[in-house]
């Protein structure tokens, strides 16, 4: 038995979350085998950090989470979960709430967000599907409220001419209903796909709670996590990866004191003003 919260009605690749998700740096922008900050324990990477507006989360993993590709498919999973819907389980005999969730899609509509052509591109985002999975995230709201809770469990089947369905019981967080939409921001999970490299997608997702940033290559760094060489980063990573947002009409300009300004179109966020 179950209750089905009322799918987005629109065909788009919006993906929602609240806002401590697009406040914290969950991906960090490094191909380095630890992300900084981080450290490892009982086979498991933990990751933790405390954002501007007092929010804090814990982020565990078996593997290091990376803006690419992990960045790009959990926004790809969401916009999907956010796309079908969700059915509410309860039990079949009792009616009582299970406190869980389940949506199910095709997984070539993933395929197609994330621009997984055949073979090794569609083998990655099945595993990052699967690693995302098994993150442990706790979190604690600047207003005192905590949660802690896996993002979601997984089951891929193949199912005929139709191809493989991904069947995700995800956080509750993840499937928000019309009316809480207001209260968070969205990322367009297409767009976030088209980006290539791992500093664009880190200034992406560090821009939608922004309207813009302005910072020197160390704040950027500091902001997305990079842990490379801060000249290397500056010529090899900042701005090859400002004319890559440049051409999806972010605006980038540099003033006197040596600082970079980027702002983001209107069009990136929406939501509650903070």
């Amino acid at each position: 038995m179950a209750k089905k919260i009322i799918p987005e009605k629109e065909v788009q690749k919006k993906a929602y979350l609240p806002h401590i998700f697009f406040r914290s740096c969950i991906f960090p922008a490094t191909r380095a085998p630890m992300p900084r900050g981080a450290y490892a324990r009982n086979g498991k990477i933990y990751f933790q950090q405390k954002n501007n507006f007092g929010e804090e989360i814990l982020v565990s993993s078996r593997e290091p989470l990376r803006a690419n590709p992990e960045m790009g498919v959990f926004l790809g999973v969401l916009a999907l979960l956010q796309k079908y819907g969700a059915e509410k389980l309860v039990g079949a005999d009792t009616g009582t709430d299970s406190g869980r969730y389940m949506s199910s899609f095709p997984l070539s509509e993933l395929y197609d967000i994330c621009r997984a052509g055949r073979g090794a591109g569609r083998e990655n985002v099945r595993h990052s599907v699967e690693i995302l999975g098994e993150i442990t995230l706790a979190a604690r709201f600047s207003g005192g409220n905590e949660f802690y809770s896996n993002f979601w469990a997984t089951k891929i089947e193949k199912r005929g001419r139709k191809g493989a369905v991904a069947t995700i019981y995800p956080l509750r967080f993840f499937i928000p209903e019309e009316g809480e939409k207001k209260e968070c921001l969205y990322a367009d999970a297409a767009e976030l796909n088209s980006i290539n490299s791992d500093t664009a997608r880190g200034i992406y997702w560090a821009l939608i709670p922004r309207q813009h940033f302005a910072g020197t290559p160390e704040d950027f760094q500091k902001l997305i996590g990079a842990q490379t060489d801060i000249w290397q980063f500056e010529r090899r990573g900042l701005i090859p990866a400002l004319e890559e947002l440049e051409k999806i009409k972010f605006t980038i300009a540099k003033n006197n004191d040596g600082k970079y300004i980027i702002s983001r179109p209107k069009s990136t966020k929406t939501g509650r003003k903070k």
